[in-house]
């Protein structure tokens, strides 16, 4: 089997690249019938916890945005090179699986020079109410936007991001 991205012979069950990082298409279908749709970063990917500030910790750079046909995933940069850092604060990898989904905004980047928009997801966690904020090009969160709308139920979560951006 050869990597359909940079042409590197890959092992049947390898679910990235070892010599680009890309992610296989085998490995985009679970046993669970879990298909990735659409994915994006990690260069660009700028992510915080809670509404999205120039103020706030971000993890830049060092995570993939995966969405699938269940859930919203982050998953931590496999690629060599300096993007393989890890924050010094906690993981970058998350999981929100659509049916937690309770907002969702697309909205301009705060920074008036920024070419981004930022995409805050209110979910539920147990209990509790998180937020989290991913910031990125506009043409890659407005795809996402798009793809998390049409799996979310009906009637569980307020979506806005028309008249935002």
């Amino acid at each position: 089997m050869f990597c359909p991205h940079c042409g590197n012979q890959v092992g049947a069950n390898d679910p990235y690249c070892r010599q680009c990082g890309a992610r296989q298409p085998a490995a985009e279908l679970s046993e669970a019938g879990e298909q990735v749709l659409y994915s994006f970063g990690p260069f660009g990917v700028s992510l915080c916890e809670g509404r999205y500030s120039i103020w706030k910790w971000h993890k830049r750079n060092v995570t993939t945005i995966e969405l699938t046909n269940r859930r919203i995933r982050g998953v931590a940069n496999t690629r060599p090179g300096l993007g393989k850092l890890r924050p010094a604060l906690g993981s970058p990898a998350f999981e929100i699986p659509y049916d937690s989904v309770v907002s969702l905004e697309l909205y301009r980047h705060p920074s008036p020079i920024a070419l981004q928009e930022v995409l805050t997801i209110r979910y539920r966690l147990g209990d509790a109410i998180r937020e989290k904020s991913i910031a990125m090009f506009r043409h890659e969160l407005r795809e996402a936007y798009g793809i998390i709308q049409r799996f979310v139920p009906p009637g569980s979560a307020s979506l806005s991001g028309g008249d935002q951006v």
